[in-house]
């Protein structure tokens, strides 16, 4: 029978999701919290969070139940009134429904229209080019022979160039947009909106959508083959919004670098962790693809997902009224013991690739930039290991950033020939 929620929460968990060092134990407070409370509401977070592999994906299985609209906006609205009134399009613009935001019918149409870019045989054409960029920005640590961080150097630089290629971003912005996304990670980081931040974020905000309404109006005139001519086309005939072309091109440019600098930081620090899987991993491109997938399941570079609930559910035994946030979170679900044997073991050779993890998520909303992803994270570890095959790390337990939604490295220091 369902049970209602002690929504006084376990006063140990509260304390640890708050934690300054939350994202250094995360893997642990999360496996106690799987095993006491895969369903949980967290009145520190002010939603429920959902831990179970099983549970997490009857959430993204259900849309109809579990809606995309409105979690975001009820995070938002914790901030206080006066500042609220205060945010010029913040609250505006986290409550069009775009293509993260929507569902059904809606989220149908508006996939379609946009998908022919992100397809693997639109994209396939793009890998000399990632190589010769992955190349370029490697070729002066490697003159070097210094230590340096590959984040910086590597991680952080190329899924910029890649995604304002594809999205049709010109070179002379390619430093705006990293920095707009930062101000978003910031704003999503704590258990409670920051008014700080929130403003700082509207002020990028200001700034973003214009620049994003000037390239859908250039692009109206002036069609190119990209990304941005593709939702200014639809917005054109009629297929979707001006709105919902400009939330879903600026969650493109945050998603598209954000997510795949985390991942090569992350899959990079996990081979060089276990010289075994390297090993593996470079002895094959297929085995190098398998290495992505293993990274994505062990370091999940989108910890969460956020759907509302449209009426009184039961889920995992607990009653959710209609109006509650629920989260999902990937890092729980990717080891969880009922679904991954020994999960805490980093081993491409599990199966994970192509479906084994939830990564890119599941169902109606799995991850439109995913192909990306796949294509250019392992030729950027190719180029990375070619070129430093005797690279190792120098801390091996390196700074994990700070935003709750992310999971990805500050900074990653390599020593290029493996020593001290």
């Amino acid at each position: 029978m369902p049970v209602a929620a002690d929504r006084a929460g376990i006063p140990e968990i509260e304390e640890a999701l708050g934690a300054a060092d939350f994202q250094d134990r995360m893997h642990e407070i999360y496996a106690e919290l799987r095993g006491r409370a895969p369903v949980y509401w967290s009145p520190s977070l002010g939603y429920w969070l959902v831990t179970s592999y099983t549970l997490i994906e009857e959430v993204l299985h259900n849309p109809g139940g579990f809606s995309s609209h409105g979690a975001t906006g009820a995070y938002i609205e914790r901030l206080p009134r006066e500042v609220l009134d205060s945010l010029r399009v913040m609250r505006h613009h986290f409550r069009q429904p775009g293509l993260i935001h929507s569902d059904g019918a809606r989220h149908t149409a508006l996939r379609r229209a946009v998908n022919p870019a992100f397809t693997p045989g639109a994209l396939a054409p793009l890998a000399d080019d990632i190589r010769r960029q992955a190349a370029r920005l490697l070729e002066p640590a490697q003159r070097a022979g210094e230590r340096f961080d590959v984040v910086a150097v590597l991680a952080e630089p190329l899924p910029v160039l890649v995604i304002a290629d594809v999205l049709g971003v010109p070179s002379n912005a390619l430093d705006r947009f990293p920095r707009w996304s930062m101000q978003l990670a910031r704003f999503f980081t704590g258990p409670r909106p920051d008014p700080a931040v929130a403003r700082d974020l509207d002020d990028a905000l200001v700034e973003w959508r214009g620049f994003v309404a000037d390239l859908i109006d250039q692009r109206t005139s002036e069609p190119r083959d990209d990304f941005v001519s593709l939702a200014a086309d639809a917005v054109t005939d009629g297929r979707m919004t001006r709105e919902d072309a400009i939330a879903i091109i600026v969650h493109a440019l945050q998603a598209g670098h954000e997510t795949t600098t985390n991942l090569i930081g992350a899959a990079i620090y996990l081979l060089l962790r276990h010289p075994d899987q390297l090993a593996l991993a470079r002895s094959s491109p297929e085995m190098l693809a398998c290495a992505v997938e293993e990274a994505l399941r062990c370091e999940p570079v989108a910890l969460n997902a956020r759907r509302t609930a449209m009426r009184d559910l039961v889920l995992g035994g607990q009653s959710i009224s209609a109006g509650d946030t629920v989260v999902v979170n990937f890092a729980a679900a990717h080891r969880d013991p009922a679904r991954y044997s020994d999960p805490e073991r980093f081993d491409i050779t599990r199966g994970a690739a192509r479906g084994g993890h939830l990564g890119f998520g599941r169902g109606v909303h799995f991850c439109l930039g995913a192909p990306l992803a796949r294509l250019e994270a392992p030729i950027a570890l190719d180029e990375f290991f070619r070129r430093f095959p005797h690279a190792s790390l120098c801390d091996p337990a390196p700074q994990w950033k700070a935003p709750r939604d992310q999971r990805g490295l500050k900074e990653l220091w390599i020593i290029p020939d493996g020593r001290p």
